[in-house]
């Protein structure tokens, strides 16, 4: 078999005939690492409905580079159409790369060159901090948000009336812990005084 014979061949796996698998396999065997010949051999003992097909599918698959351009190969032999194999796959893969490249300086020059703006709010009256827990009755339905850690805060930012509150109504919410609670508030008289 001579090298036109095999492109030929390779363009189109369906003039493959049953005395030409001998060539190919000696080619294979030859030539070991010429994932082409792999292709082309696969292809022709699926032609001639060989019992090697399935086996041989895995050794091909293990000598393949782009399995996706195999299965290309193998589906188009299958429905007698020419073959896509002289289109390079990674020549593909760069021009489908550039083509993306060139979309995104596209879209970094129209941003650019529309200039956008975020646009600033009008300014506001900025009011002076102001104790926003004055405003709280710890009477009403805010009972239920109270907890130790708020009575600390209290006691933390030496609001001592608001502390002792905070921890008697502790007490109720809490029976079980209503000792360690009056421990707390008569430290903190003794504090106050």
């Amino acid at each position: 078999m001579n090298t036109k014979e095999l492109h030929q061949l390779l363009e189109n796996p369906n003039l493959i005939k049953a005395s030409q698998l001998k060539e190919i396999n000696q080619l294979c065997d030859k030539y070991p690492y010429v994932q082409a010949l792999h292709t082309l051999k696969l292809v022709a003992l699926k032609k001639n409905h060989s019992f090697e097909y399935q086996k041989y599918i895995q050794k091909t698959i293990c000598y393949t580079r782009h399995r996706n351009i195999l299965k290309t190969y193998i589906q188009n032999s299958e429905n007698n159409t020419k073959h896509l194999y002289k289109e390079n796959p990674i020549e593909e893969n760069l021009n489908t790369k550039k083509k993306n490249t060139w979309e995104k300086a596209d879209l970094i020059n129209t941003f650019i060159k529309n200039n956008p703006k975020i646009p600033t709010l009008p300014p506001q009256e900025h009011q002076e901090n102001e104790d926003l827990m004055a405003d709280i009755d710890l009477e009403k339905d805010d009972q239920a948000f109270i907890t130790e850690t708020l009575a600390k805060t209290y006691l933390k930012q030496n609001q001592l009336d608001k502390a002792i509150e905070a921890y008697r109504l502790l007490c109720l919410k809490n029976p079980e812990k209503s000792s360690y609670f009056e421990q707390e508030i008569e430290k903190i008289k003794g504090l106050k005084n």
